[in-house]
């Protein structure tokens, strides 16, 4: 996909995301604040927003882990809700990374979006094309 974000990504600017530290689950304004920033969440569950079995996202989100330690030894286990709570994703929140990198991660997993928040604001960011959209936190 290349130029403005897909019509999903308004549902994904509106994604609650949760970062676990130190065995609490925080928002990201609060992980921004204990870790740093900035803090991004990806995922390997759904590439490309199809639905795939548990079994099978759980495969390719411990292959996005190792993916990820091979950058940073910051990474947290986060989750992407829907406001309603009807979907979720398990995710991993990591710090002390360049965006570009995340972003290739991204690409590689075929995901459509990822997050990046500064404490202030949470950013969707388009892993395919040169589109973002924010929402104050």
């Amino acid at each position: 996909m290349t130029g403005g974000p897909p019509a999903v990504a308004v549902d994904y600017l509106a994604t609650e995301v949760t970062v676990e530290i130190d065995g609490r689950w925080v928002d990201v304004a609060a992980a921004v604040a204990s870790l740093g920033s900035p803090v991004f969440v990806i995922t390997a569950w759904n590439p490309d927003s199809e639905v795939l079995a548990d079994a099978e996202n759980a495969e390719r989100n411990e292959r996005l882990r190792a993916d990820l330690a091979r950058l940073t030894d910051r990474i947290l286990p986060a989750v992407g809700r829907s406001p309603d709570g009807s979907w979720e994703e398990a995710s991993f929140a990591i710090v002390g990374v360049a965006e570009a990198d995340v972003l290739a991660l991204g690409r590689r997993y075929g995901q459509v979006a990822i997050f990046v928040s500064d404490g202030t604001e949470l950013r969707v960011l388009g892993c395919f094309g040169d589109w973002s959209l924010s929402r104050p936190l």
